[in-house]
């Protein structure tokens, strides 16, 4: 036991064994003001906070578990979303830390701030509580969320806007419905990249939504994990910074789409390609989709995608070692391919 953590039991009831950071924590007062700022602890074994008194204070119980994003075990109440980090820290010295079981604190922090940065920027739900939590003697960093009410995959699955013109009167029909979420995840985009972010796990699993009191879908970005989000140099330093931005944007919405077509049977975008195709976008799709060092286009068309351009699983698996004109032709029957399906 540390002393930080003795002195804090000192002053707490005999069963409370986590830190004052989360006992302080009102509930009700996030669920009323859910803008309030984030609260943080450090990412160190001093300041740890037991499963069973985050479960209590923000009131999940295990049949909340609704799955495992990329990095994460994932539960949901009617109002929280809590997030446990699938490695741990590593708790003895750094001759036995194994990238396969432990966390980078370096990268965790960096995680972190992209991820304060999208909630600042209004581009994701509300962040409540950052923090580490111990469970069977392992320690997680955990994260309680603002909860949405759909994804828009299962949005679109499940055939929500049919529900939704029956309890709304605020869209005249599936085609408003549509439009004004593809709007809506345009101008998050545009948010993002005016950031110097590029979000490449573009998915519908990736976007969330609920309904306003004035029956509208407000949208918003989650999973903004570092290693598929991230502060692009390249974006910054464009010599034609307002090109970039459109071409990184006309890319996005185009996998994004090509996703929906390919697994849901669901295109949201087709009225836009003809609005933001430019001729002079062209040298800069080729950078984006052709520099396999510097930017991770390619690598999410043929990791999503391997099927539908005839590549085999192994090249998809191997896409970084092979040969750069093996790449160069895998990428580009990708691109035409997604240009052919959906314009």
């Amino acid at each position: 036991m540390t002393m930080t953590q003795t002195s804090q039991q000192s002053v707490m009831p005999n069963s409370w064994y986590s830190t004052n950071e989360l006992r302080n924590i009102n509930k009700q007062d996030l669920i009323n003001k859910p803008t309030m700022k984030p609260k943080k602890n450090p990412i160190h074994m001093d300041y740890v906070d037991r499963i069973e008194d985050v479960f209590d204070k923000f009131g999940f119980v295990l049949k909340n578990y609704s799955g495992k994003g990329g990095h994460n075990n994932v539960y949901q109440n009617d109002n929280f979303v809590l997030r446990i980090t699938k490695l741990s820290l590593n708790q003895e010295d750094e001759s036995k830390f194994d990238e396969n079981k432990h966390l980078d604190i370096g990268e965790k922090y960096y995680d972190e701030k992209i991820f304060l940065k999208a909630v600042k920027k209004d581009l994701c739900p509300n962040i409540y509580f950052l923090g580490n939590l111990e469970a069977k003697g392992v320690v997680y960093r955990y994260m309680i969320m603002e909860k949405y009410t759909y994804t828009l995959k299962a949005f679109i699955q499940f055939r929500q806007h049919k529900t939704l013109l029956e309890k709304s009167n605020y869209y005249e029909d599936e085609e408003a419905i549509y439009k004004d979420i593809s709007d809506q995840i345009i101008v998050l985009l545009e948010k993002t990249i005016q950031n110097n972010i590029v979000y490449y796990d573009l998915t519908p699993n990736n976007i969330v939504m609920r309904l306003t009191e004035e029956g509208r879908l407000q949208v918003k970005l989650i999973d903004w994990d570092a290693d598929l989000c991230r502060e692009e140099p390249w974006l910054r330093d464009s010599e034609n910074r307002d090109l970039m931005n459109k071409t990184v944007l006309y890319l996005s919405i185009m996998l994004l789409d090509y996703f929906m077509f390919v697994y849901l049977k669901r295109q949201i975008f087709k009225h836009e390609y003809s609005i933001r195709y430019r001729d002079d976008m062209w040298e800069c799709l080729k950078e984006l989709l052709m520099d396999f060092d510097s930017n991770l286009f390619a690598y999410m068309l043929v990791n999503y995608f391997f099927k539908e351009l005839n590549a085999s699983l192994y090249e998809k698996d191997n896409f970084e070692e092979l040969q750069h004109e093996k790449r160069v032709k895998i990428t580009t029957t990708g691109y035409l391919t997604m240009v052919d399906k959906l314009w």
